[in-house]
């Protein structure tokens, strides 16, 4: 239903609040898999991975490429995402349930707080499973009310994106199952938001048009619920 009481802003910040808490997630154990394959393998690979996320990082070890993912690349190290996501919360506090508030805090308390230079894989693998925890609430079908959709939505989306740009070239974005399983799920939350929401399909998309495509239809969430 409709909820004639939550502004734009509000909608638009619900909505980053899933994009960035994913982002965090995926960047977070992405970091962790390449951390060891920076180690064993490929010490380019940090390198490789920013490049996806068109993120520059020099480093001359795993655990400086690792400090930096956490605190240091240009608006996508965790410090920074999680910062961002926690200043949408709070000004959301009002509509946004306490439990959840508090998973976000408790991240970005212990990123801000915390002896930067002891950073390492084990304590962001805690912190993910504190997001869990957020998700969690977030997916309780008993409160699971507009708030929890926009923030599901924004989750989506960025899901998406990262899948586009992590792990999918211009020949095989039609055929991985999981981007369709997600397409189909962004469309579900799209329409329960929005009955006139257009689904989205990448079909013979590039992946380029496809990441185009999945920015675009925020729109029609946004504009809708406000």
């Amino acid at each position: 239903m409709k909820n004639k009481y939550l502004s734009i802003r509000s909608a638009d910040g619900l909505y980053w609040i899933g994009r960035y808490l994913q982002r965090f997630e995926i960047i977070a154990k992405e970091s962790i898999k390449t951390f060891d394959v920076v180690i064993d393998i490929d010490k380019e690979a940090g390198k490789h991975f920013f490049t996806k996320l068109t993120k520059d990082i020099n480093y001359n070890s795993a655990v400086e490429f690792f400090y930096k993912t956490v605190y240091e690349v240009k608006e996508s190290n965790l410090c920074y995402l999680i910062d961002q996501a926690r200043e949408n919360a709070t000004m959301l506090r009002d509509i946004l349930d306490e439990d959840a508030f508090m998973f976000i805090n408790v991240i970005y308390t212990n990123l801000k707080e915390r002896d930067r230079k002891s950073i390492s894989p084990k304590e962001i693998e805690k912190l993910i499973r504190k997001l869990d925890s957020f998700w969690g609430r977030i997916f309780l079908k008993t409160q699971h009310g507009i708030v929890q959709m926009l923030i599901e939505f924004g989750q989506t989306v960025e899901g998406i994106d990262m899948k586009l740009r992590l792990f999918e070239n211009d020949e095989n974005i039609n055929d991985n199952i999981n981007l369709k399983f997600d397409i189909q799920k962004l469309n579900t939350i799209g329409i329960a938001i929005n009955p006139e929401f257009t689904p989205v399909r990448l079909e013979n998309l590039t992946v380029s048009e496809a990441l185009q495509k999945i920015s675009s239809c925020v729109n029609e969430i946004i504009r809708y619920e406000s």
